[in-house]
């Protein structure tokens, strides 16, 4: 039910725009992580996600958990807005329209940057 009321809620209304979003915060967070411990190995990648990941997932769950057996409805309304908030296909589709309509390499550079955490001064148009 949760998935379903998930999917509910990102087709009618999409992600919250907001700096405070809790995805806009992990991504604040994962990034100060690979600040402090990148290398181009897979034993780097696996700490960094081990330091990101895994503690923030298994809090959540707990918190979902003790909520489900506070009460199984509420525990099916958090359930719904936690994954909600990880979802953005809706916000992801609306930026790639922007890149289709972007109306030269500049703009669609510009429009690419708001997707991709890398720098796109260097791309081509295709």
């Amino acid at each position: 039910m949760s998935f379903w009321a998930a999917l509910l809620l990102e087709w009618a209304c999409g992600d919250p725009r907001s700096s405070r979003h809790p995805v806009a915060l992990f991504g604040r967070y994962a990034a100060w992580i690979e600040s402090r411990c990148y290398a181009a190995t897979r034993g780097a990648g696996a700490r960094a996600w081990i330091a990101t990941v895994l503690p923030i997932g298994l809090a959540l769950f707990a918190a979902w958990e003790c909520v489900r057996w506070f009460s199984p409805t509420l525990g099916t309304v958090v359930g719904a807005l936690l994954l909600w908030a990880s979802l953005g296909w809706r916000s992801l589709l609306e930026h790639v329209r922007a890149v289709a309509r972007a109306p030269d390499l500049a703009e669609a550079r510009a429009q690419v940057a708001q997707i991709v955490g890398r720098r796109v001064e260097t791309l081509d148009a295709a």
